[in-house]
């Protein structure tokens, strides 16, 4: 009896041997932390790229595209159309002296689809100059120049018509009398000078080779003025006539004078006095006339 007695005085002591053990340790210290450093640049995928054409400057609808108004700049590969002009494309050479249809920005790509050539007759509206007017007008182997006017050419427009004037009469008795009968008299004067042409039976160039042709229709650069005056000749006012203009020609010229019927003969010319014998009864005198 007394031997267990002496086991369970000994069980006890140490269970508080362990008791006392753990509420008087110290406690563990805590696991070290190490400091990550993050790098703050997100790490981007290098992305192909190609170099194109873009838009030095603001281009407005109308200027003609020059070499100094371009610049290159990578382009994202998979962004690129078909529509833009890589760096090394053979369409490269072809955007300069090409005409702006649509404005462009200054840093946007150039689009083909927004230039215009000057040689293609479904974009001639572009090259037409500020306030200019394209007008046709219907020519035969004569007035159109025989086939030899082309697109580019100067030419001035003559117009043939008949001019009314007062011609002098004399009375029954010999005497002048001043308002005499209206006539018409045929002239032929300068219309409109220097005066471009943009394009030949609806064609703004020809090929090399090609045989000669007779247009019948030929389309001016006027202004809106000129334009009216072109109309209303064809209204049964007259008949044009276009004169092929030289090259080595001066714009400036003097306007030659208006020529008629009496400039084709000896005839006394219209508004020059000539003296004229005038019979009245039996005696004669000299008066000043004006003849046509």
């Amino acid at each position: 009896m007394r031997l267990i007695i002496i086991f369970v005085a000994m069980a006890l002591a140490l269970g508080a041997f362990v008791l006392t053990m753990q509420f008087t340790a110290k406690p563990p210290a805590p696991p070290e932390i190490k400091a990550v450093v993050v790098d703050p640049k997100p790490v981007v995928p290098e992305v192909p790229t190609v170099d194109v054409y873009i838009a030095k400057v603001d281009m407005a609808p109308g200027e003609i595209v020059k070499q100094e108004a371009l610049d290159i700049q990578p382009w994202p590969r998979h962004l690129v159309n078909e529509d833009m002009i890589p760096a090394n494309s053979p369409k490269a050479a072809e955007i300069v002296k090409m005409i702006v249809r649509t404005p462009f920005s200054r840093g946007e790509p150039i689009i083909i689809n927004k230039l215009a050539n000057d040689k293609d007759p479904s974009f001639i509206s572009a090259s037409l100059g500020e306030g200019m007017r394209l007008v046709s007008v219907a020519v035969d182997a004569i007035s159109g120049g025989g086939g030899f006017v082309f697109p580019g050419d100067k030419v001035d427009v003559l117009i043939t018509h008949d001019v009314t004037f007062d011609s002098p009469r004399f009375s029954a008795m010999g005497g002048l009398s001043v308002g005499g009968m209206q006539q018409k008299s045929p002239v032929t004067e300068l219309l409109i000078r220097n005066v471009k042409v943009l394009a030949v039976n609806q064609k703004t160039s020809s090929k090399p080779g090609e045989p000669l042709q007779i247009p019948t229709n030929i389309s001016l650069e006027l202004s809106l003025v000129d334009a009216q005056k072109i109309r209303l000749l064809e209204n049964g006012n007259g008949r044009m006539s276009l004169l092929l203009r030289s090259l080595k020609e001066s714009e400036v010229v003097d306007a030659p004078l208006i020529t008629r019927i009496s400039d084709l003969s000896n005839a006394p010319k219209l508004g020059e006095f000539k003296e004229v014998t005038v019979v009245k009864g039996v005696n004669a005198q000299s008066v000043g006339v004006s003849l046509p």
